[in-house]
């Protein structure tokens, strides 16, 4: 395969100017290719223009693509991706990457495609330990290819012996890491059950102790409340280093470094031979950004003071002190960012040409405000947009939320004073799923860049391709998943949790009855930052019951009932509502108000002696009724146990859903509602006239009350603030 039409250079018959050109095999999964990507980010932020010239030349561990964090900048507008027909590359500095690669390509009679390039300085990097006679040879071929005046600069001490014994001229000092910073540390979640232990490999077999050794399970602990995560070339399964079943192993053709970087505590690293590459760049990425490195004590020469430097055997011990973490973290900062900040190669720089001539025309600054894209599925109900609202009016008043939702409900976020786009579902639109996932990901990608996005919340069970492809094409936007638990224990959910690695933070939003859990989010729960049941406003906004029933048309002194069984767009509503309304007509003075859901298909107006509540949110009411007849959704159910309304709850059984009759059933043997299977709707007027006894709604209220817990939309809020940057 021609790798290099892959790498998409713009032809330019004028030639190329830039300030710094980088020339490498762009395939590589190396430590060259993350000094690239580092440094080409900080001479970008810093106005010098970047030029990549894609040599293909290295014989292992390359990708049959272009490296994809090396492809992006030249996507998003970072660097420029030099063509090798181009007649003329004028540079101030060339910087050739892994120069020994290129020189035995040229010395095995493959010259590669080159353009002029006619540059004020020349730095050849030299990586290991090379044979004075043969880095003579390399050296004679970088003069012929580049011209005479090239200096080696080392990038290890090894290396920078092996310039000193052939006697050319180089750099005194060992070309240092220089990281770039993107956005402030990684803590700690401090909710999250389980501590994330990660590495980045790629691929050698000495990259790794022998997966069935002592040193392999005791460097790399799992289980117990912690994760392990890899990311690592796609093929690492395949390799004869097989990975533990329980690891999450992430494709770094699917994710960032620093996306995967920012999910974990700690980064872990013990290869299996302490000669191995060593991903220097990422570790100190890892250390600048707050999350601790815990290493092998046979890497103190290489790696100097940053790391933490333990036994396999003590790793665990380690790691399980949460309380030592945020010092730690602390500490990384403060070495890292002091040794391997950006200064250290833009110091560099200035030596080696000055200060950019002709900057580049800088972004303008972000606004003061950050905004935040919040989106969710389509649902059934009104659910998903409804927590997604929960958390949005508990951002910081720095943080400004945009809506993009699914669910055709866009008046309501308007009426709370958010802005907002619809996106037709699949379904809704009736098209191939494939075609709309396309689709989806460029109108997310779109309303992303229109807002200058900063994170991205998505609400719902089954996170979409097109949103995954959203949030990796925009790799600098941070993500959370806020998922409710109680899925249904025969639903199969595996595939879809798994898509959990994707993103930055997981959320899930507690659930009353969540001991009667048995669904997929259980056993995943460690990977989650866990909050109070989220609900959208609090008791002390209810309305009082006499301006409540004034706002409906109710009279206070008499009974009445709310019956809300959900939107109707999945099971037979208008039945169940035709057999309460005449048990309800029984009840002398009762009176009965049937809740509009704002996504349903039909008016209630079938029954003349009712009214029809259309408000938003319906709980704002709930003090004008003595009890309410109700399905158990996440939110209804929570608002009903929270604010102490008694209720006939009738569960939606649909496959589709959560578990609503485990809701149902938790709180009848609670004593805190009754539980009625919509098959015995004809014994609802029984349970109405136990409910119509004083005695039995104050023992219900009495429950509700004892099992009633805090709001958690500002823990939720608080921890999605935390990622925005």
């Amino acid at each position: 395969m021609d790798t290099t039409r892959l790498f998409q250079a713009d032809p330019d018959r004028r030639g190329t100017d830039v300030d710094v050109a980088i020339a490498g095999d762009f395939r590589v999964a190396s430590e060259a290719a993350f000094r690239t990507l580092n440094q080409t980010l900080i001479q970008t932020r810093s106005g010098y223009r970047t030029g990549l010239l894609h040599v293909p030349c290295a014989s292992s561990r390359v990708f049959p693509f272009i490296n994809p964090e090396i492809d992006r900048l030249v996507r998003n507008g970072q660097a420029r991706a030099i063509d090798p027909s181009s007649p003329v590359v004028n540079t101030r500095l060339l910087l050739i990457e892994s120069a020994t690669d290129l020189c035995e390509r040229m010395l095995e009679g493959r010259p590669p495609a080159l353009p002029r390039i006619l540059a004020d300085r020349v730095i050849a990097l030299l990586d290991t330990g090379v044979s004075a006679a043969r880095l003579r040879k390399y050296n004679a071929i970088i003069g012929a290819l580049f011209g005479a005046g090239v200096t080696w600069s080392a990038t290890s001490a090894e290396a920078r012996t092996s310039l000193s014994l052939a006697e050319l001229t180089g750099e005194p000092a060992i070309w240092g890491v220089s990281v770039s910073l993107d956005g402030g540390p990684v803590s700690l979640r401090s909710g999250r059950a389980a501590t994330v232990l990660g590495r980045t490999t790629f691929g050698g077999t000495d990259d790794w102790p022998s997966s069935d050794s002592a040193q392999f399970s005791d460097a790399y602990p799992s289980g117990e409340g912690r994760l392990m995560r890899v990311l690592a070339l796609p093929w690492l399964g395949k390799s004869s280093i097989q990975p533990p079943e329980e690891w999450h192993v992430t494709s770094l053709r699917s994710a960032s470094s620093a996306a995967f970087l920012r999910r974990l505590d700690y980064f872990v690293y013990y290869p299996g031979n302490e000669d191995a590459e060593l991903p220097v760049s990422a570790m100190a990425w890892a250390m600048a950004h707050g999350i601790p490195v815990i290493a092998d004590p046979a890497l103190r020469g290489r790696l100097g003071k940053g790391p933490i430097y333990a036994e396999p055997e003590d790793v665990a011990a380690l790691v399980d002190d949460k309380a030592a973490h945020d010092a730690r973290s602390e500490n990384s900062i403060t070495f890292a960012r002091q040794h391997f900040g950006p200064h250290i190669h833009l110091q560099r720089l200035e030596e080696l040409i000055g200060p950019p001539k002709l900057q580049r025309p800088r972004l303008a600054a972000r606004a003061q405000k950050k905004r935040v894209l919040f989106t969710c599925t389509n649902g059934i109900g009104i659910g998903h947009v409804t927590r997604l609202l929960a958390v949005a009016r508990n951002m910081p008043d720095d943080v400004v939320p945009v809506f993009a939702t699914l669910n055709p409900t866009t008046h309501l976020v308007r009426q709370a004073g958010y802005p907002v786009e619809y996106i037709v579902s699949s379904g809704t639109a009736m098209c191939d799923p494939d075609a709309w996932n396309q689709w989806y990901r460029d109108e997310l990608i779109r309303i992303m860049d229109f807002h200058d996005v900063r994170a991205v919340m998505f609400d719902g069970g089954r996170p979409f391709n097109g949103l995954i492809a959203a949030l990796r094409a925009r790799p600098e936007a941070r993500s959370a998943w806020m998922r409710r638990g109680l899925w249904q224990e025969h639903q199969v959910n595996a595939p879809f949790i798994a898509r959990q690695h994707h993103f930055d933070l997981v959320i899930e939003p507690g659930d009353i009855a969540e001991s009667s859990d048995k669904g997929e989010t259980v056993i995943n729960r460690d990977m989650a930052l866990k909050v109070d049941p989220i609900q959208l406003i609090n008791e002390d906004e209810l309305l009082d019951r006499e301006e409540a029933a004034k706002r409906i048309g109710l009279d206070p002194a008499r009974p009445a009932c709310l019956l809300q069984l959900g939107s109707g767009t999945n099971r037979d509503q208008l039945s169940l509502l035709d057999g309460a309304v005449a048990a309800l007509r029984g009840v002398e003075g009762m009176q009965i108000v049937l809740t509009r859901w704002p996504i349903a298909t039909h008016d209630l107006d079938f029954w003349p002696d009712t009214i029809c509540l259309r408000g938003f949110p319906t709980s704002k009411y709930y003090r004008a009724f003595d009890f309410t007849i109700s399905a158990t959704g996440y939110n209804s159910f929570h608002e009903i146990i929270n604010f102490g309304l008694p209720a006939i709850f009738l569960a939606n059984t649909h496959m589709a859903l959560d578990d609503q009759v485990a809701r149902a059933a938790f709180a009848q043997d609670n004593d805190a509602g009754f539980h009625l299977p919509d098959s015995r709707i004809d014994a609802v007027g029984a349970l109405i006239e136990s409910i119509m006894d004083e005695s039995v709604r104050t023992i219900i209220e009495s429950n509700c009350r004892r099992l009633s817990r805090p709001n958690g939309a500002a823990q939720a809020a608080d921890a999605f603030a935390e990622l925005v940057v």
